[in-house]
């Protein structure tokens, strides 16, 4: 791995004396943005100068070598996260269920040294996507007894584990436990000391499964919420209970099914409550307006309640990164009730409290989709965001250059995000040239690994025909270098669509791209716009549109390409598209198109005027229809494909050249006998 020598240069002169405390541990918070592996000089010296007391393991794919200088420390707090990441992990058990086995006790050993075992008081550990091995929570217990606050979110725990973390770590005051896939509480009374308990995305069973949580008498926080679960009934069992827990303030109820009246009750028993969360809870909160001195009530009832309650949650935007994203899922999907109360003020707002998140690091792809969502609804809706657009374009930019690996979009949660993302990037319709540049760039990067029948294909289509329109030199420069994503286009187009949105992507591609890729001697590519060209007319021909556009497509494509297109129509697929063509203008036009075609095909080869020279017949009936067809076209793409006959024809009658392809010059006369 190569070394970073920017940031080594500024850690070594950071590192020339003894630092204090909080110093030393902003300058271990750096080692998540060194993006290389510093030398062991650099990590040697380091290691004797600082005296940090906390870390949080931030960073993907954190340098093995770093695990050092964090050993050195004699840390109080440590918070891990990514542990699906960390490349230096042994993966020598096969993974189920896209969870990836970890040895957590020995990545520990590599992070605490036996001090930072006995003073370590504070430790999270996201298992995000992960699953650990053997008996480690009681190991656990016996190697860091000093522990007052552990989180493990996304852990994945049995009710046996839980027990054994209830019997051993009895000096706990704060527990977070979400999303851990236990379904009971029972036995959490032997934690006397607790007074936060985040038990939040757990579907508790019944009432005994959390009877026991009425033992806590110190507890003061407590989050029974679903985040990415939702209808949970933990509300109607807490209130079935009708027990009270003295010295509560703080209770999430958040996306769980309750009535008012259960709620009512609930606060009515607790009247130390300051701060109830009701996201996604009630619809209603009329029968709430009658009580007297209500707690603050966290919602997303309006947008401004919304901006509320996520600056609440932000205050620790780790523990609540999956709440965040509920909150911003039901500003989403309430979007219409939301933005009635929308100003810009407010947008502005909403946005600096995102990227405030952002900067802590929080990478969550189901986060950054609801965020995407909201801010496709909110453009959609208000159009005129004045100064706030600089902020948009950073952050989708941001997510589409910087944030994920193209490797990734396969991931669920990231296609979403980046669906949403490349649909919003196309609506904007005031990006600057070089943004567009830059944008459509990225769009053929994407293209070379998304596959043709994914959403994602089409709206990367549609982003790279945006920088087309006008032309972007950028483009048009790099697009024919690039073998793999003309390929796929030309599979596309060679395939045969029947919906709305198949259809558009197409003629995105034969409108935007067919005008100067023929010019680059692409083998097919001519071949393939006249497939796709022909999938449109009869899309449009089959549901009731005029199929105009398609015409002025094939029109232009002979313009630059007139032989291949000759050689590639298919006669038999023509006459027939010709033959249920409803209006006889459009049909006129169409045979007028194809003659033009054959005309500029035989350059050589004037074989057409030798067969209409046969049949004087065919030629006076010929002539009556071209002096009485041309007042009879409705539009103007309809006239000017048969301009173009009439011209090159008398042109091509005077000249008498001869040649071949009897077969064609034959179709084409029939064709405007019997039309």
């Amino acid at each position: 791995m190569p070394h970073d020598k920017n940031c080594e240069i500024s850690l070594y002169r950071q590192s020339a004396a003894l630092v204090y405390q909080d110093v030393s541990n902003d300058i271990l918070h750096q080692l998540n943005n060194v993006q290389h592996e510093l030398s062991p000089e650099i990590i040697q010296n380091l290691s004797k100068k600082l005296h940090a007391s906390k870390f949080a393991l931030l960073q993907e794919d954190f340098p093995e070598e770093h695990c050092w200088l964090i050993y050195s420390q004699n840390l109080t707090k440590l918070s891990v996260r990514g542990l699906n990441t960390l490349w230096f992990i042994d993966y020598n058990f096969s993974a189920e269920e896209k969870r990836i086995p970890v040895g957590i006790l020995a990545l520990l050993e590599r992070l605490l040294n036996s001090t930072s075992m006995k003073m370590l008081t504070e430790l999270e550990i996201d298992g995000y996507r992960t699953y650990f091995l053997g008996e480690w929570i009681q190991i656990l217990a016996s190697r860091l007894p000093p522990l007052w606050s552990l989180a493990l979110p996304y852990c994945r725990l049995s009710n046996h584990d839980f027990l054994v973390l209830c019997s051993k770590f009895q000096n706990l005051k704060q527990l977070d436990i979400s999303s851990t896939e236990i379904v009971s509480l029972s036995g959490i009374w032997e934690l006397v000391n607790l007074e936060i308990l985040m038990a939040c995305d757990l579907e508790l069973a019944s009432q005994e499964d959390i009877e026991d949580v009425f033992d806590l008498k110190n507890l003061r926080v407590l989050d029974i919420s679903g985040d990415r679960k939702y209808n949970l009934k933990n509300v109607e069992h807490f209130w079935k209970c009708r027990k009270v827990l003295p010295n509560l303030q703080m209770l999430d109820l958040s996306r769980n099914l309750a009535t008012p009246q259960m709620i009512y009750d609930i606060l009515t028993s607790h009247p130390t409550l300051t701060c109830v969360g009701l996201v996604a809870t009630l619809l209603d909160f009329s029968a709430l307006d009658s009580f007297p001195n209500p707690p603050v009530i966290l919602n997303t009832v309006t947008f401004p309640n919304s901006i509320n309650t996520i600056a609440h949650y932000a205050k620790n935007c780790f523990k609540n990164a999956a709440k965040l994203a509920t909150v911003l899922e039901e500003i989403a999907n309430n979007h219409e009730e939301n933005l009635k109360s929308f100003t810009m003020e407010h947008f502005q707002n909403f946005w600096n409290i995102i990227f405030k998140i952002k900067k802590q690091h929080l990478h969550m792809p189901f986060f950054e989709t609801q965020c995407v969502r909201c801010l496709l609804y909110v453009y959609r809706s208000q159009k005129d965001f004045g100064e706030c657009k600089s902020t948009i374009l950073h952050y989708l930019c941001f997510l589409t250059f910087n944030k994920w690996e193209i490797e990734d979009t396969e991931k669920d949660e990231i296609y979403k995000m980046q669906i949403l993302t490349w649909t919003l990037l196309n609506e904007l319709e005031w990006l600057n040239e070089s943004t567009v540049d830059v944008i459509a760039c990225r769009a053929i990067k994407m293209l070379m690994i998304v596959d043709t029948d994914k959403v994602l294909f089409k709206k990367l289509v549609a982003n790279l025909a945006k920088a087309m329109n006008p032309s972007s030199e950028k483009v048009k420069e790099q697009l024919p270098k690039n073998e793999q994503v003309v390929n796929k286009l030309k599979s596309y187009l060679n395939a045969k669509h029947e919906t709305e949105e198949e259809i558009e992507c197409t003629y995105l591609i034969t409108n935007h791209f067919s005008p100067f890729l023929p010019l680059h001697g692409i083998p097919g590519w001519t071949r393939a716009c006249i497939n796709g060209i022909l999938n449109v007319m009869e899309y449009r021909n089959r549901i009731g549109l005029p199929t105009d556009v398609a015409l002025a497509q094939l029109a232009l494509l002979t313009s630059f390409s007139s032989y291949e297109t000759g050689v590639f129509l298919e006669k038999e697929r023509l006459e027939m598209y010709i033959k249920i063509i409803k209006r006889p203008p459009l049909r006129y036009a169409t045979i007028a198109l194809l003659v033009s075609i054959y005309l500029h095909r035989t350059d050589i080869n004037n074989q057409f005027d030798q067969d209409i020279d046969k049949s004087q017949r065919a030629i006076d009936r010929l002539s009556k229809k071209l002096n009485k067809s041309y007042e009879r076209l409705e539009i103007e793409n309809e006239r000017s494909p048969w301009l173009v006959f009439c011209s090159v024809y008398y042109l091509r009658r005077r000249k008498r050249k001869h040649g071949h392809d009897r077969k064609w010059s034959k179709w084409f006369c029939r064709l405007f006998v019997e039309y």
